[in-house]
């Protein structure tokens, strides 16, 4: 992106405030695109990898075709360092087809460590001049709209999201949207969340990391919203309508539907549950749990999926209905892990 205007309106100058002056129209959110050579859950995708870039693509069109800025809530990719460079260029030469510089949010799913550093990917592709990254929670910059500034910050995963962003920007500025990636509690409280919160000065904050759509929240003068990711992962999202959503500079929020096929689900039977049903023993011991994962393992069902989603789920719901003691779990993951990375590598 270009900018015809530096304007360092922060007194302590501790962060890169720029007011970019490229007459673009808004913004065109995009949930968690999760770009990966892998197919994911129980999906039927005969390469999943063309099926997310297409739908990336997709959206830098749509943003191209309204004049927005594309945002990216977090987790662009599904992993810290994917292996395909085929993919990496695929990506980068979409990104930059973009009208105007993509701004990506930190998520979680693209760190090897706790902290981003040049082992990983992301690095790599903001280096390229794919996008610019959020790195740290605080201000990116200034959007004049058509004549209306609009300030945007954004938390990526893990730090606190602030209480107050008022004298984060300047006073000039019609409003400002905050982009997060977190676990909130938009319909209630559950482990791990955080309740959600008036952020002050700002008037719209929309989440990444969630990859259903949620009910727009309004707590004081910010209102919450959550839309979800543009590609459907796992069977919880069947009813999940891929969209990506544009915001102008009067503050409207409109969806834009992207392709997708609606059956994108293989829903065949569930293996370990058929496995269980005549199991005689009310405690499944070390040994019987081995066995049964080496018969998956040899089924046909254990190929269905790049990423061992199945079998997963089913020895999840295996050890909680028969309340596997947790030492035995842990061994089981683990061997599973190991079978699907040597699957993958295979």
């Amino acid at each position: 992106m270009t900018s015809s205007d530096t304007d360092h309106f922060d007194e302590n100058d501790a962060t890169r405030e720029l007011v970019f002056e490229d007459r673009a129209s808004g913004f065109l959110f995009v949930g968690d695109p999760h770009v990966s050579t892998r197919r994911p859950g129980r999906r039927k995708d005969d390469d999943y990898q063309t099926t997310i870039l297409n739908k990336l693509a997709e959206a830098v069109r749509i943003a191209n075709e309204h004049n927005y800025v594309v945002v990216i809530l977090g987790d662009l990719l599904d992993e810290p360092v994917p292996g395909s460079e085929s993919l990496k260029n695929r990506l980068i030469r979409i990104l930059k087809s973009a009208r105007f510089k993509v701004v990506n949010l930190l998520g979680n799913h693209e760190r090897t460590h706790a902290k981003l550093s040049d082992d990983d990917t992301l690095p790599l592709l903001e280096n390229s001049g794919a996008f610019d990254l959020i790195r740290e929670s605080g201000p990116y910059g200034v959007f004049d709209f058509e004549g209306t500034r609009i300030g945007l910050g954004g938390t990526p995963y893990g730090e606190d999201i602030p209480d107050d962003v008022s004298d984060m920007f300047p006073g000039d500025c019609k409003s400002v949207v905050w982009i997060t990636h977190h676990d909130l509690a938009f319909e209630g409280a559950y482990p791990g969340s955080r309740p959600l919160h008036e952020i002050k000065g700002c008037k719209l904050a929309v989440n990444g990391h969630m990859h259903l759509m949620k009910k727009i929240r309004k707590e004081g003068e910010t209102t919450w919203f959550n839309p979800g990711n543009i590609t459907r992962q796992a069977v919880d999202a069947i009813e999940h309508t891929p969209r990506v959503w544009g915001f102008d500079q009067n503050g409207r929020i409109e969806p834009f539907e992207l392709t997708h096929r609606k059956d994108v689900f293989d829903l065949t039977g569930r293996l370990i549950s058929s496995i269980t049903e005549d199991s005689e023993d009310e405690e499944q011991s070390l040994e019987s749990v081995f066995v049964q994962l080496i018969q998956v393992e040899d089924s046909e069902d254990f190929s269905k999926t790049d990423d061992g989603t199945v079998i997963r789920e089913q020895i999840e719901t295996m050890f909680e209905d028969d309340n596997t003691d947790t030492k035995v779990r842990s061994l089981v993951v683990s061997l599973l892990n190991d079978v699907v990375e040597s699957e993958q590598a295979a």
